[in-house]
């Protein structure tokens, strides 16, 4: 069913079956590192989220073209598409995206993670 539609039937924030964000990763979740996981627990925690309560997707480069439905909320593990901006926050009429680099490369280095996380956090202002 078309969210738009759904929405405008059954106003009432109690049929909000939405999921807060879609987590796309260049790895499966089940073959992420230990220390990825872990990251991401604590990513997810400091907005109020655990890896149980996200969509995870698997993709190896973020390819939103075939999604039937785009999601609200994104944020990305991927190798960088060209031409997109890393760590920022990227509004389309339908999805607000953060774009990082795998886990894995986001986690050797301080600055990137400051800058993702800087920009993640604005997904849920």
């Amino acid at each position: 069913m078309n969210r738009e539609l759904f929405a405008s039937i059954y106003q009432e924030e109690v049929y909000d079956f939405t999921s807060p964000l879609t987590v796309v990763m260049d790895v499966p979740w089940g073959e992420q590192p230990t220390e990825c996981k872990e990251a991401l627990s604590k990513i997810l925690g400091g907005v109020g989220l655990s890896p149980a309560s996200v969509q995870m997707v698997h993709q190896p480069t973020l390819d939103l073209s075939a999604w039937v439905e785009p999601p609200s909320r994104l944020v990305a593990f991927v190798s960088p598409p060209k031409g997109i901006a890393l760590y920022e926050k990227i509004l389309t009429p339908k999805t607000a995206m953060v774009i990082a680099e795998p886990l894995a490369v986001l986690l050797t280095n301080d600055a990137a993670k400051r800058s993702f996380w800087t920009a993640f956090k604005t997904l849920f202002a």
